[in-house]
This record gives structure tokens, sequence and C-alpha cells, in this order.
């Protein structure tokens, strides 16, 4: 897994999402990706009591994995050339979306209408 993030030059400009949102760098993904994960926890805390233990737990270490593993440099330029230092944060901050997504599909089913309305308008 992790020789491919030697090959990945952590200064060039990226696209991310389906949108194909253009980022300067690596660096100012992650940091975007930090803030955007932080709005949508604390939007979701917000109706706590409509969250379970588990889910609350998860959204709690997505946080933690976006701001600790995948943005320590907030936003700044490190000295590195490659994302080999990012590899484990990249892995790990998919891996906790995957478990949200499975863990929404699995517990949450009741709120999908709702959610598919609301994220249309």
């Amino acid at each position: 897994m992790e020789n491919i993030y030697l090959k990945v030059s952590s200064h060039q400009e990226v696209k991310y999402s389906k949108f194909s949102i253009p980022f300067s760098s690596w660096y100012t993904l992650f940091d975007f990706i930090d803030l955007e994960t932080k709005k949508v926890v604390k939007d979701l805390l917000a109706v706590k009591e409509s969250l379970d233990s588990e889910m609350m737990m998860l959204l709690t270490y997505i946080e933690n994995c976006a701001e600790n593993d995948l943005n320590f440099s907030e936003g700044i330029i490190l000295g590195g050339s490659t994302l080999e230092f990012y590899a484990r944060g990249i892995h790990d901050y998919r891996k906790s979306c995957e478990k949200i997504a499975d863990y929404v599909d699995e517990n949450y089913k009741s709120y999908r209408k709702e959610f598919r309305e609301n994220s249309v308008k």
C-alpha cells in the first residue's frame, strides 16, 4: 500500500471528489477535508439525541483522524516531496468513512428518505 504514496508528489495539484474540485497541493486538500469533516461532525452532534453511542464514537474517531493524521501540518507544506508520511492517515480516514457509511446504511435506514429529500434542495 505505501509504495503508491512514494510515487505521488505532495506538491502537485490535485482534483478531489466527483466534482473535480481543484486544490493547489495535497496539503491544501487535507486542510479542506479536515475543515469539512469538522463541519459535518459538528452538524451531526447538534442532533446527538438521534445518534447512538457507536455512531458518536465513529464520528469522534474520524474527526481525530482528519485533524491529527491527515492534516497534521494544518495545510502547511512540509519538506517531504511524496505522500509517504500521510499514507497511514489517508488509509485510516478512508476506512473510517467506509465504516460510517456502512454503519449508517445498517442502522439509520429510517432516515434515508429524509436525507435524500433534504440533500436535493
